[in-house]
Order: C-alpha cells, then structure tokens, then sequence
C-alpha cells in the first residue's frame, strides 16, 4: 500500500467511532494529566470512566463484555442452530459498526472454546467442525476489514483462534485447522501493520 493511500485510510474512522464520544473533563497544560470521559451514546455501560480514574487523570479502560449464558447454552444444546444464527448476524452487520448483537455472540463462540480445560466443556462437535465453524471462522479472518470491525468483535474473534490453538494439543487434524487459523489471523494482521506502528524500517523489510 503507497503512503498516500495509507494516509487516506488512516484519516478514515470506521463507522462504529461514532459510536464513541470523548470529552475533555479538565484543561491541564501536561496533556498526560487531562482526564478523558469515553462513553457510549447510546447509553451502554460497556465504556465508563469510573470516578476513581477521573479523579486520577487517566484514560478511561473499556470492559469487556461478558459471556451470554443463554447463548453459550443454545451452542451447547443446538450448534447446528447457533452457528447458522451466528452466521446469519455476521452476513446482515453493518460493515465496521458497532453490531452488538453480533459481538456478543462471538463472545459466547469464544467461551465454548476456553484456553482452560476446567472452565467450560469444549464441544466436540464444534471440534470436527460439524457445520462449518473453522470455514466460517476463516472467512472472517481473511476480510480486508476485519481489524476496522467493532473492537470486541474482534477482540472475541481473536480469542477464538487462541482458544482453539491451546485446546489443539497433539491431535493432528485440530492441530492443523488451529494453525489455519493462526495462520490467516497474522497474514491479515501484517498486511495492515501499518494500522499498529508507522515504521519506515518496517517498510523497507
């Protein structure tokens, strides 16, 4: 990619930062000192400053979200219908949006998967990719715009693929569909480095 059309698209906020409003709460000649109140317009409780931090001066640090237990259960009870449905979200979101029915979702798909084996029972038919899980998750990796998605979508995407390279161990075929994943995961991730560090050296490389 050329530098001015890199530049274009680094001035080009995807659409969910609007999603995101930022006020100063105190003018401070150290800009490290200025309180900053990230909130959601919405009125979601998922990005707000506690009064501790504001007091602090310090950046605000956006929760996560939390797993769904009614949809971690229908992925447990019915995957075939989960997936069909987690599908369905990912194919109708508005590209780079906010999309919170679709995150939280994911957020579920990424718990089924966990990096601990005494958290949650990894589901074995998601394991032999029964419907299609490790095609769809590869879909989505390999989009152009996957890093500019709503940052839990991505966040719980990303756990996904970590998830299921931990639980891989020795088992070939799991082995090899992780590394699939991984594997698209970073080609993505290193076409678009320049979305994480603006280095000439890295450039040149």
């Amino acid at each position: 990619m050329s530098r001015d059309i890199r530049s274009k698209a680094e001035r080009a906020l995807p659409p969910w930062a609007n999603e995101i409003h930022i006020d100063n709460a105190d003018e401070k000649d150290n800009a490290a000192e200025t309180a900053v109140v990230i909130h959601d317009r919405k009125g979601s409780s998922e990005a707000q400053l506690s009064e501790d931090s504001a007091n602090a001066g310090s950046y605000t640090r956006v929760t996560r979200l939390e797993v769904d237990a009614d949809i971690l259960d229908l992925f447990k009870s019915s995957l075939a219908e989960a997936i069909n449905r987690w599908r369905d979200l990912y194919s109708r979101r508005a590209r780079r949006g906010t999309n919170k029915d679709l995150s939280i979702f994911t957020c579920a798909a990424a718990a089924l998967v966990p990096a601990r084996a005494d958290r949650l029972m990894v589901h074995r038919g998601l394991i032999r990719d029964d419907h299609g899980f490790f095609t769809f998750v590869e879909d989505v990796l390999s989009q152009s715009d996957f890093f500019d998605e709503y940052p839990d979508f991505v966040t719980n995407m990303l756990d996904v693929v970590y998830n299921i390279c931990n639980k891989a161990g020795d088992d070939p075929v799991l082995r090899s569909r992780a590394l699939r994943l991984a594997e698209t995961a970073c080609r993505n991730a290193w076409e678009r480095r320049w979305l994480l560090q603006d280095d000439k050296e890295i450039e040149r490389r």
